[in-house]
């Protein structure tokens, strides 16, 4: 491991100080190399402070369909259509003479999808994500996560109570069942040591 290089990705942090400490703690105490890079970071304008450490921050957001090709536009109505309970409820639409609702309803799941897949291509980069506030988009995407990557799930304090109801408990099992670790109110010392026994 001493010579090996760990591309690391943070995903979606609010909590700067502690952060800050586990990425100064990673580079400073690591026999590792660490190439640390953030996503959709939540920096907030009221805070003095900023994150460091970081090698590149990255933002991904949801695109309009006018931006893509038609054949990305194909790709995903096929990776929608070929579900069966997208499908059904299309179908039951068009039946029904609900053609807006029914084009709208096709609209959001293909930006949703897009949404998706921007996050598998960038996460195809790194050896090991690190996920913080797993909110019910993230953890829908967390369980997608091809399996060569190795997930971390950080939950702090209310975390776990910020999101309610069925299709939220349904994304948080998922993303739980797919994490390789979970860490509950860590200690930025804690959770420094916690990226290399990930990676074994």
């Amino acid at each position: 491991m001493k010579d090996k290089v760990i591309k690391l990705l943070i995903f979606g942090s609010e909590n700067i100080n502690p952060i800050n400490i586990v990425l100064n703690n990673l580079k400073k105490y690591n026999l590792t190399t660490y190439i640390i890079d953030g996503l959709n970071l939540h920096e907030r304008k009221d805070k003095a402070i900023t994150y460091n450490h970081f090698d590149n921050i990255r933002h991904l957001n949801y695109r309009s369909l006018q931006t893509l090709s038609f054949i990305q536009l194909i790709k995903l109505l096929k990776a929608i259509l070929v579900k069966k309970k997208h499908l059904g409820k299309t179908l039951q639409l068009i039946f029904s003479l609900q053609i807006l609702k029914s084009i709208h309803y096709l609209r959001k799941l293909m930006v949703e999808k897009d949404y998706l897949n921007q996050h598998l291509q960038l996460f195809k980069n790194y050896d090991l994500i690190n996920v913080h506030y797993v909110s019910e988009v993230r953890a829908n995407i967390i369980a997608n996560v091809p399996i060569g990557c190795k997930v971390i799930l950080s939950f702090w304090g209310s975390d776990l109570m910020a999101g309610s109801g069925i299709n939220n408990y349904i994304a948080l099992y998922k993303a739980i069942s797919r994490a390789d670790i979970i860490t509950v109110l860590p200690s930025p010392l804690l959770i420094s040591c916690i990226f290399p026994i990930a990676l074994l």
